[in-house]
């Protein structure tokens, strides 16, 4: 696993080489480990949270 230096909260894998689409390699990311953002709803005020967590190779969506 390679972590990025410019945003270390991601890791990458290389994918698998038979993994391509229209004769491109594939690169897999994920999150390193789970990250919270807290703050306070712009409209209403009420308190927010949200957690995003690292997913599992071959897991995700394809952009």
């Amino acid at each position: 696993m390679r972590v990025s230096p410019v945003l270390p909260q991601i890791a990458t894998d290389r994918p698998d080489p038979r993994e391509r689409i229209e004769g491109r390699q594939l690169m897999q990311a994920t999150l390193k480990k789970t990250a919270i953002f807290q703050g306070v709803g712009l409209h209403s005020g009420a308190p927010a949270r949200l957690e995003i967590h690292p997913a599992p190779a071959g897991h995700g969506i394809l952009f």
